[in-house]
């Protein structure tokens, strides 16, 4: 984990606490965003950290699919007990998806 005067001298902002509200509430809201649409958030999250906070694209990156970890868990939990996931579309999906994410990683 980067340490925080890091983490700070690496963003735009200088006071920590202004730091942790704003990521919040990005963060709540495109984890909104992403239940309404049932859409991945990586595709706001890690342009906005880049642009709004000032991190770098690696950065952005990994802590983005760190917190999509969360989030995903939460919602499989959910949809799995509505009964929405086919999990023979699930494993030939990962078949592909694992092997290319740790392909992507590389890079």
């Amino acid at each position: 984990m980067i340490p925080l005067d890091e983490l700070l001298s690496a963003s735009y902002f200088s006071d920590p606490v202004m730091l942790v509200a704003c990521l919040l509430g990005v963060g709540l809201c495109i984890g909104a965003l992403a239940g309404l649409f049932g859409v991945g958030g990586g595709f706001l999250t890690v342009p906005i950290l880049e642009s709004l906070f000032g991190f770098n694209f690696t950065i952005s990156v990994g802590s983005n699919l760190a917190a999509a970890l969360g989030t995903s868990s939460v919602g499989v939990a959910r949809h799995g007990k509505l009964g929405n996931i086919e999990f023979r579309t699930v494993m030939l999906l990962a078949l592909g998806s694992v092997p290319g994410a740790l392909i992507g990683a590389e890079f």
